[in-house]
């Protein structure tokens, strides 16, 4: 059991750490049950209600995660009715991003177990900064929906507040696509094995200067591109550089716009919206009529107004929340 100084004062309840496979089924009722209460949409790109395989997928060891010590379990009476967690990695502007999440059943909310787990994970987070070469370039980080309100409230009431907002944006009729032409200057081919570098290499160079972003290293990167042809790219017709590419891929029946970007040299020409047409299109042909697709509010390109003239509508707004962690400077 793992003691708690702030641990609330509610008969039968302790917390432990996670158990691995034995405790997936009542970590994915507790999803379940939350789900309920805070509108998750189950057909989200970026929210989801996780089943035993996702979680059995996620809750394993990685570079910024280890459940057997990065997790922590509360239980009432032998009935688990919570859980945390913390991770942790680096955006591409060097911030070390320390983020807790956390859920607890609807019931059971409004009694402290969640201000205890949260007070536990920022300590488990604050330990592991202390450890980073951070150079007091670090924050403490949660998210919560705009349907998420208990989760919300106790974090602004923990002081955090939000940094950044991802907007999820739906199409629920892929009939009356209207497919944009390839501007002039580009060529478009299937992609090939040889050109995954100079994808990914496009790719990190395109999020350049934009906050909040994050670019996979190329091998982690590499080893999931399984399906070229989810891909859609277009080259400089003149100099052979790869100048913009989306990526469109078939999830529990609907479609997700996984990527779309545009090198700098290359946009406000149309180029983004013919490669996203291109890509929907591959999609409807495969027999899917709902896409998905997400992007930053604060998107300094407004990446938004394309999906939407494209036909696509805002459907939620998913603040992502931030605090700052002061004492770090190794």
């Amino acid at each position: 059991m793992i003691e708690l100084t702030d641990a609330p004062s509610i008969r039968g309840l302790v917390f432990r750490p996670f158990c691995g496979l034995a405790d997936l089924p009542d970590i994915a009722a507790v999803r379940a049950a939350c789900a309920l209460r805070d509108r998750v949409d189950g057909l989200s790109s970026v929210e989801s209600v996780p089943t035993l395989a996702d979680l059995e997928e996620r809750l394993v060891r990685s570079e910024g995660f280890d459940p057997e010590s990065d997790v922590l379990v509360a239980q009432v009476d032998g009935q688990v009715v919570g859980y945390s967690s913390a991770i942790w990695w680096t955006e591409t502007d060097g911030t070390w991003v320390y983020l807790t999440l956390g859920w607890v059943l609807p019931q059971w909310r409004g009694r402290g177990i969640g201000t205890a787990m949260l007070h536990w994970t920022q300590g488990r987070l604050r330990n592991l900064a202390a450890s980073h070469p951070t150079q007091g370039k670090a924050c403490l980080a949660a998210n919560a929906s705009e349907t998420e309100t208990d989760t919300a409230a106790l974090l602004t009431y923990e002081g955090y507040r939000p940094a950044f907002s991802v907007i999820e944006l739906g199409i629920d009729d892929l009939t009356g696509l209207r497919v944009a032409p390839l501007p002039g200057g580009f060529i478009a081919r299937p992609l090939e094995s040889p050109d995954l570098p100079d994808l990914h290499r496009s790719m990190d160079q395109a999020y350049v200067g934009h906050a909040f972003s994050e670019t996979p290293p190329y091998e982690e990167w590499a080893a999931r591109q399984t399906d070229l042809g989810t891909w859609h790219v277009a080259w400089d017709a003149a100099t052979g550089a790869i100048a913009g590419q989306v990526q469109a891929v078939v999830y529990r029946g609907r479609g997700e716009v996984a990527e779309v970007s545009v090198g700098a040299p290359y946009r406000r020409r149309g180029l983004g919206q013919a490669l996203l047409c291109r890509a929907l299109l591959t999609l409807r042909e495969q027999g899917i009529q709902e896409a998905r697709i997400h992007t930053l509010a604060e998107n300094p390109h407004q990446s938004w107004h394309l999906y939407e003239k494209v036909g696509f509508r805002v459907l939620k707004c998913f603040p992502r929340y931030r605090k700052s962690m002061p004492g770090l400077s190794h």
